[in-house]
């Protein structure tokens, strides 16, 4: 013994190497899905906004224009996508759509005294699209906002 003691590994700095590549491919691999999950969430939400401005924008036009020079049915045109809507009785019947995604709405309007009207959200679904591709375990994990709870109320 020259200098000290001297002991020989046997087998610990293999066993160390292996435990610090797993935990690193762990958190590699954890890393990755939050990045995945991420970017589900951001088009989602643009998807969901852009159905929601739209949706809002018709409904101002069409409780600005007079009820006896309003259409009974058709569609409008903007720059993200396009508002069908047909009209019965208190119920408009509104499909916003982009280039791959639609939702429905169905909104009350009514009459306050005669001139004012009030428009509110009834009921709202969303239609998925032809080529969603997305995972539906990380669509499960994702909190992105419920396309669902859609409930506004405008007065004029």
């Amino acid at each position: 013994m020259v200098n000290g003691q001297s002991r020989k590994y046997q087998g610990s700095v293999f066993i160390l190497a292996i435990l610090t590549i797993s935990l690193l491919s762990l958190l590699f691999l954890s890393m990755a899905q939050n990045a995945r999950i991420t970017t589900l969430f951001t088009g989602r939400s643009k998807r969901y906004y852009e159905m929601a401005i739209m949706k809002e924008l018709f409904l101002a036009e069409y409780v600005a224009t007079p009820p006896a020079q309003r259409a009974s049915s058709g569609e409008i045109f903007y720059s993200t996508g396009s508002v069908s809507y047909v009209y019965q009785a208190p119920y408009l019947l509104m499909t916003a759509s982009t280039s791959d995604y639609q939702k429905k709405f169905e909104v009350v309007i009514e009459e306050v005294d005669g001139q004012d009207e009030t428009e509110e959200t009834v009921e709202s679904k969303q239609i998925t699209s032809k080529n969603d591709t997305e995972d539906p375990r990380l669509i499960q994990k994702m909190q992105a906002p419920s396309l669902d709870e859609n409930h506004t109320t405008n007065r004029k």
